[in-house]
Order: structure tokens, then sequence, then C-alpha cells
């Protein structure tokens, strides 16, 4: 299950199959390149170690205007393995994924599974929405919306989508250090 990444714009991508069948980035269009997942902080998976699982939460919403404040609200429990600003990235982050499913996806569940292992805070949201690539370039000025996922981009080592019968977006925080550096030029 390789991982996959673009050189021009650092959008890391990854996909189920063996194969992808676009050589370029969805985001900017430049080549994409294979990226051995070592490469991302996952020694486990790569170094041949079992991986060291410590929180493990799934959690169902309804499609609606309460789910992304409980599905926040549910990012609490994760624990002591995750560092504070690393916690608070991930509610940022979830808030909009959540979101995102409730305005963009169909009115039918939406799935939350956040999981630490080894070292890394893993969130995946997944709703029955047909999917999307994400847009090559960022939102305009004009618009009044449109920036959340730059914002995801901005706190992750590394974000995608995962399309199918389900669409899963999905996101990796390193939990043991502070937030992605770029994150603060978000905020600034």
């Amino acid at each position: 299950m390789p991982y996959l990444s673009c050189g021009g714009c650092r959008l890391t991508v990854y996909t189920a199959a063996a194969y992808t069948t676009t050589d370029d980035c969805p985001r900017c269009g430049a080549p994409l390149r294979r990226t051995p997942a070592r490469l991302f902080g996952l020694p486990g998976r790569d170094a041949g170690h079992p991986a060291r699982r410590t929180f493990e939460l799934r959690r169902t919403f309804a499609a609606n205007v309460d789910a992304p404040p409980a599905a926040r609200r549910a990012v609490t429990s994760v624990g002591d393995d995750v560092a504070d600003e690393a916690l608070e990235a991930a509610r940022l982050i979830v808030t909009e994924l959540v979101t995102n499913s409730v305005l963009h996806g169909p009115p039918e569940p939406i799935e939350l599974h956040l999981l630490v292992e080894d070292g890394v805070l893993r969130i995946e949201v997944t709703d029955t929405g047909a999917g999307f690539d994400p847009p090559a370039a960022g939102p305009s000025f004009t618009s009044s919306g449109g920036c959340g996922l730059q914002v995801v981009d901005a706190l992750t080592e590394r974000w995608g989508i995962d399309g199918g019968a389900r669409t899963m977006a999905w996101a990796e925080v390193n939990a043991r250090q502070a937030a992605h550096p770029a994150s603060a030029s978000v905020f600034a």
C-alpha cells in the first residue's frame, strides 16, 4: 500500500491499490513519486517491529449540525500519549473533516476513527459520499469558505482522501511533538 508524494506542493497521498491510475498530483499536476512509509515516522510498519497501538476510538454521528462539536469532544478522550499541541491540532482537523462530511456528503451517518500508534495520531472520517479530488488551487480571496483543507494540510504530517463506495478523508499528526511547523503560518 504505497504512499505517493508530490515534489511540487508537498501533498502526500495514500493508495490502497498496489498501483495508481495517475502519475500526477491531483492538486498541482506535478509528478508523484513513491515514498517509503518509514520516511513519515512509521517505524513499526517498515522496520519489522510490531506496531505499538496505545489508543483507538470509533464513533458514529448523524450528519447534522451537532456532528462537528460532538466529534471534536470525542478527540479529548485520546489520552496522555498525545502532546497538547497535537491534540489541539487534531480537534481542528476533526472539526474540519466532519464539517465537510456534513456540508458536502449525503445525510447519512459519519464515522470517526482515531488511532494512536507508534507516536502517530491517525484521524479517519468516513461517509457514503462520492468523494472528490482536492482542489489544485486554494480558495479565492472573495470566497466565503474553502480554507479548511489548507488548515488540514498545514497541521498534518500528511493527509489524503480515499474514494470508492465510501469516502474516507484521513490525516496523520505526530502525537509526540508540537503541531506541524507550517501551522504557525496558518494562524499568524
